[in-house]
Order: C-alpha cells, then structure tokens, then sequence
C-alpha cells in the first residue's frame, strides 16, 4: 500500500511537471506548436527507457522511474535547444524555412546532442554493468531505465524531431517573421 501511494505521489508530481514543462517551453519558443512539437520528442524517449525497464526484469521500480525522469528532462532540454536554433537560424541569419533550414541546424547541433548523449552514457554504465548487486537496488535499474532513454532520445532528437520541424514549422514561421518584422518598424 505504502509503496502504491508513494507511486501514485511521485506521478502526480510528474503529471504537474509535465504541465510545467509545456507552459516554460511555450514561453520560450513562443508558440503553442512548437512547443508541443518539441515535446513530442519525449514518448520516443520514455519508449526507450521502458523498453529497457522491460528487458530488465519486467516491473517498473522507482530506479526505473527516476531513470526516465532524468531521460524526460534531457529530451525535453535537447529538444527545445534544437528547435531554438532553427528559430535562431531563421530569425537571426535569414535561413528560409525548408530541408536546408533543418539540415544545417542538425549539422550545427549535432556535436552538442551526442556530447550530452554519450557522457550521460559514459555517468550510468558502470551501474548498468556492475548489475543488481547489494547496494545498486536503485542504481541499477535508473542506469538500465537511462541507458535505453538515451539511445532512443538521441535517434528522436537528430531524425524524428527534424521531420516533425519541417512538417509543422511552416506556420510559425510566416506568422512569427511577421510579427518580427512589425516590431522592427
């Protein structure tokens, strides 16, 4: 009962971070799509670390949950970074919206999305090797659970969130540059 309750708590704080997240992201990127478009990055994540949770040993621990927490919070911050340099690339240096956009943005970012991915890795690895032994109860299944966040975070951040970008970017775009444009004047 106990660790249901403490369970049901810790959801219901994610639940009101989640919200949180979406309302700061939208202040930041300034549109209400973009916003979700670059939250939408955060189920190919969570997939990953459930899988791994999975493969693990079949039940979902607080380790796990926390794992995924940190994956949630790394997409969440790979993915407004991106879709803020592609907002930078267009605002600042005149890229016109289309493939060339996105592409040079991911190029641009590219080194920073596998920096963060690869030490984030390289932290939680001797965890997952060390296995669940006395003293790695938590440990373990975080490493397990941010082990396969990562490496399906990392393959949404430079490939799923791109095409989603030019998919649904369009409409920021002209409305954005508009209002860019009135406000110089």
């Amino acid at each position: 009962k106990e660790q249901r309750a403490a369970l049901r708590s810790i959801y219901s704080y994610m639940a009101a971070a989640a919200v949180l997240m979406f309302l700061l992201t939208q202040a930041v990127l300034r549109s209400w799509t973009l916003s979700a478009l670059s939250l939408l990055g955060v189920p190919v994540a969570a997939l990953g670390s459930l899988a791994a949770a999975a493969i693990n040993d079949g039940h979902f621990s607080l380790g796990s949950l926390l794992g995924l927490a940190a994956v949630l919070a790394l997409m969440v911050r790979q993915g407004i970074g991106l879709v803020a340099h592609f907002q930078y690339l267009q605002l600042n240096e005149g890229e016109p919206f289309g493939e060339q956009l996105v592409r040079r943005g991911v190029l641009e970012q590219f080194p920073t999305i596998i920096a963060s991915s690869v030490t984030t890795l390289a932290l939680v690895l001797p965890f997952a090797i060390m296995g669940d032994v006395a003293g790695l109860e938590i440990a373990h299944p975080l490493a397990l659970s941010v082990l396969g966040g990562v490496v399906t975070m990392t393959l949404g951040t430079l490939f799923v969130l791109p095409a989603l970008y030019l998919r649904f970017g369009a409409g920021w775009t002209a409305d954005r540059l508009d209002l860019e444009m009135e406000t110089a004047s």
